[in-house]
């Protein structure tokens, strides 16, 4: 949300509760701050519980104050507070703004990381649907993946093999293959994980093999792949080619 903008009553109370861990400031006490903020020239009210800020200077000014650390806390705390709030609709529309506050200091809380890593993956996939595929590789690795437990493959499963699956696309189509594959191979290790499920790090190492004069070898991985699933091949290696490639086209 930008500068200067309305906020409710409720998110406001994080950042002037000074005493957070003992939770005992009153509602009545933070309206008469609130008072005396707007008797100041510092706040405007909207109704009887929206604030805000007379000039976004004044805001960055607040802001400024605190340091780098209780910024983040602040942040976290909003991104946490918009997360619980929100409705879904309202939370897709401002998924990157969620995502952002909540990713500016990593929570402590194993549920919550778990529901940030979550939000993260959307914007991942948000992103990667809008072709911007740096804020992608963003979304998925430097902060989802960050955010699993070291058990993460049998602990979070499904939502590993997705961070990792966006990340290996964003990196392709990125052009960075070592990093692209340093994700499709963390997948391709999980032994439990069905070949199926592998298929999005096989599509991209595929293509990328394909982009780089490596037919041959992209043509042995196909083969390999469509014999786990007792499929059988022309002799012919111009029949074989065509075969493979239509065979992962139909289980892409």
């Amino acid at each position: 949300e930008g500068l200067g903008k309305t906020r409710h009553l409720g998110s406001w109370k994080i950042s002037s509760d000074e005493d957070k861990d003992k939770k005992v400031r009153k509602e009545d006490g933070f309206k008469q701050l609130m008072g005396q903020a707007i008797d100041e020239s510092f706040l405007v009210a909207h109704g009887e519980s929206h604030y805000r800020w007379v000039h976004d200077k004044v805001q960055e000014a607040a802001m400024s104050l605190d340091t780098e650390e209780k910024m983040q806390e602040f942040q976290l705390d909003i991104g946490e507070i918009l997360l619980r709030e929100l409705s879904k609709t309202e939370l897709r529309a401002a998924i990157f703004v969620v995502a952002n506050l909540l990713n500016a200091k990593e929570a402590s809380d194993p549920a919550k990381r778990t529901k940030i890593a979550e939000l993260n993956l959307d914007a991942a996939e948000k992103t990667k649907n809008l072709s911007a595929f740096k804020s992608a590789a963003k979304y998925g690795g430097n902060k989802g993946i960050g955010l699993l437990p070291p058990n993460r493959w049998t602990s979070q499963k499904e939502l590993s093999l997705k961070m990792y699956s966006i990340c290996a696309e964003a990196h392709y189509s990125l052009g960075n293959v070592a990093e692209m594959q340093k994700y499709c191979d963390e997948v391709l290790d999980q032994d439990k994980i069905p070949i199926l499920d592998k298929m999005r790090v096989y599509h991209c190492m595929l293509i990328t093999m394909g982009n780089g004069g490596r037919a041959p070898k992209a043509l042995k991985m196909s083969l390999d792949i469509l014999s786990q699933h007792r499929c059988k091949f022309p002799r012919n290696s111009a029949s074989q080619m065509v075969t493979a490639f239509y065979g992962l086209s139909k289980i892409k």
